[in-house]
């Protein structure tokens, strides 16, 4: 899923750095208090009451306003369960058919994929045997942060159905917005449709293999058409398949985009000791550097995977 701002700022839930050597992307506020930077956009998460959340997304801060800037304080992994007022990412049922989550912070730890800085926060289930990693990769060249959850069965006995995981959720601050997506048919794909975001979810997915729409979307205040100026989040999903994309407008105006796979008429067994990783989302603010991400990241990984697999058949 990508997300991007615009206000002349880049937001995705990917980073990437290349080609030189950049300070810290990832910046431990305290033990449990962490700040994703880019060279446009700060990223602040961080655990309250044993749980972990989301505090503020958009033009970075610098200094000790890292430590305070908040927009909001919503869960960063809603699930069925504990605050399921939200629109939940992870919904699994246990042996005793049990379905309520209880998601607890356990332990974090700061990586390097290469020269990028990643972020896992484990949460575990307060009872049954259910990991699940809020993972985080920094990618500051293009004003990205990756995103993608990753969920365990952790029991020696048991399977654990997941009915339901998405890539990831992010919140946006109170206000009115017009949410702007594709849509079509068989030769008249990707048609323009914007619509006003009240109160309530909408959602947008394809339940097949193909589709004649798309999960990207660009969501601005609503009232905001200035082409050059103003504040735009593009996204889309990082995945064909069937997938799915909700906005959920809450009674204080705040809104929840959350996004991945669409688990309809379907479902996910987890054994003991197995894992599943979803599909990555990516955050970002400016629509020139998504394209340069696109063109430059993915492409090139994409050919560069397609040449090994044709060495090995």
């Amino acid at each position: 899923m990508i997300i991007v701002m615009s206000n002349r700022f880049v937001l995705l839930l990917i980073f990437l750095l290349i080609g030189f050597s950049a300070p810290a992307q990832i910046l431990e506020l305290s033990d449990k208090d962490w700040m994703l930077e880019t060279e446009k956009m700060s990223y602040r998460i961080g655990i309250r009451g044993e749980r972990l959340n989301a505090f503020y997304y958009g033009p970075k801060v610098e200094g000790e306003e890292r430590k305070t800037v908040r927009w909001n304080e919503f869960p960063e992994v809603p699930v069925r369960g504990v605050g399921a007022w939200n629109s939940p990412v992870v919904e699994a049922v246990f042996k005793d058919n049990v379905r309520d989550l209880d998601l607890k912070y356990h332990s974090s730890e700061l990586l390097k994929d290469g020269e990028y800085d990643v972020l896992r926060i484990l949460l575990k289930d307060s009872y049954y045997p259910l990991s699940v990693y809020a993972c985080y990769r920094v990618l500051p060249d293009y004003n990205l942060i990756e995103k993608w959850i990753e969920v365990a069965n952790a029991g020696k006995r048991n399977d654990i159905l997941i009915e339901n995981l998405l890539s990831g959720s992010m919140w946006l601050p109170a206000s009115l917005y017009e949410l702007t997506h594709l849509s079509g048919s068989l030769g008249n794909e990707f048609q323009p449709q914007t619509t006003l975001l009240t109160q309530g979810v909408k959602t947008i997915q394809s339940r097949d293999f193909k589709s004649y729409g798309s999960s990207y979307f660009a969501i601005r205040p609503w009232g905001e058409h200035d082409e050059f100026a103003g504040n735009v989040w593009f996204g889309q999903l990082l995945y064909s398949g069937t997938w799915r994309m909700d906005f959920e407008r809450l009674s204080d105006g705040a809104l929840q985009i959350s996004g991945g796979i669409r688990f309809w008429d379907s479902w996910l067994n987890l054994t003991p000791g197995e894992s599943f990783v979803t599909p990555n989302s990516v955050l970002d603010i400016l629509k020139m550097e998504r394209r340069r991400y696109l063109r430059l990241l993915l492409l090139i990984q994409e050919r560069f995977f397609s040449k090994e697999v044709n060495n090995v058949q």
